[in-house]
């Protein structure tokens, strides 16, 4: 009886150290095996696409700086350019600057150039000087022939008082023939057969 006793008593001791002993050595393989398996799961997750785990940290795009645009409420309109139509400007040939030559003066309304002197009305004379007669220097004489070959004789005022259209004076010895001028010229109703008509604001366009 003893000797059963023994030998199972040997038999236990032999399981519990086979037991013990493989315990001991299968643990750390166990760990080694969960630490390679934790391993290869995180190696699949990292190649398994769309899964968060396996994204790898990318640096943040920089984002281009905001450019503050003007409020285009606030912008005024531009101002448009004024357009400025050029005013009627004579031509470089024309000695008259513009003014007509013939029919009714717009400005006041008297007859230009008449084929005929009128009698008791003003009328305007324009076109240019063929003779002249300088004495007495206080009462000059102006043969003026308009554009349509109208001849006129015009005794006007005092060469001191002739202007030309830009304010400026001649001299007695610088008038000559061909000279562009105007003249508002009267005469008078019971003035008899006579082609004198008086003025006494000619004036001078240019010389020829």
């Amino acid at each position: 009886m003893k000797k059963v006793i023994i030998v199972g008593f040997v038999l236990l001791l032999l399981l519990t150290a086979c037991g013990g002993g493989g315990a001991a050595t299968t643990e750390p393989v166990a760990q080694n095996s969960g630490a390679n398996t934790a391993v290869a799961n995180n190696e699949a997750a990292a190649d398994t696409p769309g899964n968060p785990i396996a994204a790898e940290p990318v640096a943040a795009a920089e984002e281009p700086t905001a450019v503050s645009e003007p409020d285009a409420a606030s912008e005024e309109p531009a101002a448009e350019p004024e357009v400025v139509e050029p005013a009627d400007e004579p031509a470089a040939d024309d000695p008259y600057l513009g003014r007509p030559l013939s029919g009714i003066d717009p400005e006041t309304g008297m007859e230009i150039n008449p084929p005929t002197i009128l009698k008791g009305t003003e009328f305007i004379v324009r076109g240019k000087i063929t003779s002249m007669n300088l004495t007495p220097q206080t009462k000059p004489e102006f043969l003026i022939e308009s554009p349509d070959g109208v001849r006129y004789r015009v005794q006007s005022q005092g060469l001191a008082d002739i202007y030309l259209v830009d304010g400026s004076q001649l001299k007695p010895f610088e008038y000559k023939q061909g000279m562009f001028v105007q003249a508002t010229v009267f005469q008078e109703a019971n003035a008899g057969a006579t082609n004198v008509v008086q003025s006494s604001d000619l004036i001078i366009f240019g010389l020829p």
